[in-house]
Order: C-alpha cells, then structure tokens, then sequence
C-alpha cells in the first residue's frame, strides 16, 4: 500500500500541545505556535484540547464537553476553515458515540464522510485518526463496506510506526469478521498482533488475541477459541483495562454456555456486570449480559433468579431502547443509507441539471428509491421474522413459568405466604405480557404476529384466578388471619365478595396496579371501587384498612 502520510504542521502541535497537563502552560505553547496563523485559530486548538482533557478526567457525558466542542465549531466555521471542521465534528461524534448517543453521531459523522469525500484531505489535522473514528461508527450501525473503506483510506495516511496504525489493522480485521471473510480477518489480525509485539503494546496484542479467539470460534474450533479468549482476558487484567476485560468475558461467557460450563460462564458474566455497572454509558453492555444470565437461570430451571433477571431487563430496555438498541442501530444505519443515497442524488442532480440530461435524473432518482425500499422491505421481513421467533420464546417461557408456579402452589400447603409469593410472581408476569401488548398494538401487526398478539392476550386472560382458586385463597386467609378476616366483617358490614376481595388483596400489600391485574379489571376500576366503599363506610374507610393492615402484619 502507497503511503501518503506526511505529518502536518498541526499534527505536530497536537502530539507536543497533549503532553501538556498544566493549562497556562498550554495556552502560551499554543499562542506561540499560532501567531502566525488567524487569532482564534488558537482558540479553536484551546478548546478542543480541553475537551479532551475532560473526556479523560470525568469519563461521563458533561455539558461542558460539548459546550467546548461547539466552541471550536463555532470559530472554526466562522474562519471557513474546512479542515478544522471536519476535525472537530469528528471529535464532537466520536465523543457521542463513545457514550452511546449514537443518533447525535450520525448528524455529525454524516457531515463528515460527505466533506471528507469532496475535500483536499491534506487540509485535516490528524488525517488517519479522523478517518479511524469515522470508521469505528459505521461499524457501529453495521454499514461494514463504508467502515472497511475508511480504514483502508486512514491506512493510507499512517506510517507504520504511527501511533494509529496498530488500531487500524486491528478494526479491518474486526470488520471483515463481522462480514465473514475470514481470510481477510486473520490476515490483519495476526498483522496486528506481530505490530503489537514490536512495539510492546499488550493492550492491542490482547484486542487481537480475542478477536481471533472470535475468528476461531466462527470456525469451529471451541477449544482454541477459549484459549484465546482467556489470554485476552489475563493480559487486560494486567493492565486493568477494564472495558476490554469487560467485553472479552461477555464472548467467552457466551462461548462458555455453548459448552454448557454454566458455572463457569457465569463466573465470568458476573465479573464484566460488575464493570458494566460501574459506568453509566455501558447500559447496553449490561442489558446484553442480563440476556446471557437469563438462558443461565433458564438451563439451571432456577425460577427466581430468573424472575430477578426479568426484572433487571425490564428496567434496562426503557433506558436504552432510544439510543443503542438494536432497532436503533438498524434505524440509524437505514438513516446513514438514505442520507447517502440523497447526497449522491443531490450531487448528480447537479451535474445532470449543467448537461440538461433530466432523463439519467429520473432513472438515478427511480433506482435510489426502488434501492430504500427494496431496503426496508427485506429489513422489515427479517425483524418481523426475528420479533416472531422471540415472541414464541417469551410465551413459551411465560407458559413454563405460569405452570411452574401453580404446580409449586398445588404442591405446598397452599398457605397464605404461598399465595403471597404466587400473586407476586402473577404479577410481574401479567405487567411484562402487558408491555408487550402494548407495544405490539402500536405496531402494524403483519398476520405472523397477530398470531402471536392472540397468545399473549390468552395467555394473561388465563392469569385470571378461578373461582375454585379464590376460594382456596380465601379459606387459606380466614385460616391463618382469622382475627383480620373477622374484623373486616365486623367493621366493614354487608361487604360484597368482589369488594371483600379487594379489601383483602390490599391488606396483604398489593397496590391498585396488582389488584387490577390479579382481579382483571382495570386500575381505574379498583379506584372507583374504593371511592364507592368510602361513601358507603364514611371517612373512617382508609383508618379502617390501614388499621387492617396493621392487624395482619402483628400476626405474623
């Protein structure tokens, strides 16, 4: 490959200006080597440099990275200064792609693919790593072919001795993995391993070490791959880089349960949670490992700890379904496409306008459309297929779990404490069958997932308690609570068995959402039902169920 590296006057500002750690210092070295340039070029540098210097001390999303960022931005497109604009847009993606934001990304990495197409790249500071980070995003939204270009572009502009080139050889094998060319991916990988050993780079040696591991799994060959996987582990523990760590036990937690050393797969998936955990852009490194947890519990049939496991899952999927959810990525990637295919129409439309050829428009215009939606029907068709099979699992597993627990309930004693626990379990089931619901209503349902929108309807409508089960509940209370069954009829006369039940569910703790649920009425219905039992009892009804309710926890 032709190198065309040749270090710019801004490059080597860049590496001197970053040794700096004191800010008076910095400035004077800036000021001095930007006299000759536009005054707030200077500052452009400045402010950008102290990003950095923020990204590395707090290691979270602050206001005022951005606030820096924007800064440069700002001046830099007052100078007309393309080159430091696509500097620092680049800095400004990166910086929300490092921490997931990946829809305020593709605004800035859009621009910058765009003008890095139509641009003298000679103008652009750090040319390899510009073209290195926009990579890395592309990746991220799965557009392999624009992020394995822009790899081999930046390799252009890197010397082997540069910095940056280890970690380009390394993410061109990556890429070429994820789109199985195998051939290509060991060949850059092993390339980056013996780049590594030269120059005594263990965290790159180790990255390398683990893809291969990927590489070998991909393969077949389940030995090697583990073996490879746990050197990578071990070297990046030596060196405490934790993220890297974090995301070598994922894979071999995942290769681990393939084995069925459960135990053992565990073990590592508990210790990348707990770095995972530790940094609150990693939601969607933790939502993953609660995925691989769950097929855990479910092989170990261990109910709790999978019910536990729902619970985490539930909460994690709210918080990352707007920014690195796999429909998310996939949306963005469509985005990406589409904004392209306008680009490229756009700039066509340009130079066909100066030739009056209005025919070549039409046909370039039909083609990019037919082009998105020959795109969004064949991604649409495989996530309704995906949807399809993971709504069949989670009916499945919720059947599994609904006769789990009314075996376990007919095979104790059936006790209160027992109906306890099975009106909770009840509960958290009927609120994640509900979600789903939900949002299966929102969407435009195709006739495969109508299918599945009928077995979760019948499946909660079965959540429902029999008469002969309320009856067993009941004989259950009166049994060991009878001081507080009793005084409920004493105090609340002529109480009808619909309203006795709900009395009694919320003496036993459960909210209006649970009783609903466990009822089959609406939350709105359980409100009115006790607005009416207050007019009926007077003032005194809710002294008289929290008086209930401490009757029922003294005879415990």
């Amino acid at each position: 490959m032709a190198f065309r590296f040749t270090p710019s006057k801004w490059d080597k500002i860049l590496v001197e200006a970053r040794q700096f750690t004191d800010t008076i210092a910095l400035k004077n070295y800036l000021l001095e080597n930007t006299e000759e340039e536009n005054e707030s070029t200077y500052q452009i540098l400045y402010n950008a440099l102290m990003a950095e210097y923020y990204i590395d001390e707090i290691d979270k999303q602050d206001p005022k990275i951005v606030s820096l960022y924007n800064d440069a931005l700002s001046l830099a497109k007052s100078n007309k200064d393309e080159g430091f604009l696509i500097w620092i847009e680049t800095q400004l993606g990166f910086y929300y792609y490092r921490h997931n934001q990946y829809e305020k990304a593709l605004t800035y990495f859009n621009k910058t693919t765009r003008a890095l197409e139509n641009s003298n790249s000679q103008i652009v500071p750090e040319k390899a790593s510009v073209y290195k980070k926009n990579a890395y995003f592309f990746q991220t939204i799965k557009n392999y072919p624009t992020a394995i270009a822009l790899l081999k572009e930046a390799l252009q502009w890197c010397e082997t001795t540069c910095s940056e080139y280890n970690s380009i050889l390394f993410s061109l094998g990556c890429n070429y993995l994820i789109s199985d060319d195998y051939q290509q991916a060991q060949y850059y990988l092993e390339e980056s391993r013996k780049v590594a050993i030269q120059n005594n780079d263990e965290l790159q040696y180790a990255k390398a070490t683990g893809e291969l591991g990927l590489l070998h799994r991909k393969l077949g060959d389940l030995k090697l791959a583990k073996k490879l996987l746990k050197e990578d582990i071990e070297i990046s523990d030596k060196i405490q880089e934790g993220r890297n760590s974090m995301y070598a036990r994922i894979h071999l937690g995942t290769l681990l349960i393939e084995t069925k050393e459960l135990e053992n797969a565990s073990l590592e998936l508990h210790k990348a949670l707990d770095y995972a955990q530790s940094k609150e852009y990693l939601k969607g490194y933790e939502y993953d490992i609660y995925k691989l947890l769950l097929q855990i519990a479910q092989q170990l049939n261990n109910t709790q700890e999978e019910i536990s496991i729902r619970r985490h899952l539930d909460e994690l999927s709210s918080l990352i379904s707007d920014t690195e959810s796999e429909d998310k990525v996939n949306q963005l990637k469509w985005q990406a496409q589409n904004e392209q295919i306008k680009w490229q129409l756009s700039s066509s439309s340009s130079k066909l306008s100066k030739a009056k050829n209005t025919m070549w428009y039409a046909t370039l215009s039909f083609i990019g459309i037919l082009g998105i939606f020959i795109y969004l029907y064949i991604s649409n068709r495989k996530k309704s297929k995906i949807q399809v099979h993971e709504l069949d699992e989670m009916i499945a597993t919720f059947q599994r779990e609904k006769s789990e627990a009314e075996t376990h309930l007919n095979q104790t004693t059936q006790s209160l404490s027992s109906y306890q626990q099975y009106l909770e379990e009840k509960n958290i089931q009927i609120k994640q069958l509900q979600k789903e619901l939900k949002n299966l209503k929102k969407a435009n349902l195709s006739t495969s997932l109508q299918k599945q929108k009928t077995g979760i309807e019948d499946l909660l409508n079965s959540h429902l308690m029999t008469d002969e089960n309320w009856g067993n509940f009941k004989n259950s209370f009166i049994a060991e609570k009878d001081i507080v069954y009793n005084a409920i009829k004493d105090q609340l006369p002529d109480l009808t068995e619909s309203n006795l039940r709900m009395v009694m569910l919320h003496v036993l703790g459960l909210n209006n959402t649970q009783i609903a649920n466990t009822l089959g009425i609406t939350n709105e219905a359980v409100k009115k039902s006790k607005q009416r039992m207050r007019k009926k009892y007077g003032n005194q009804f809710d002294d008289l169920l929290e008086s209930f309710q401490k009757l029922e926890n003294q005879s415990n």
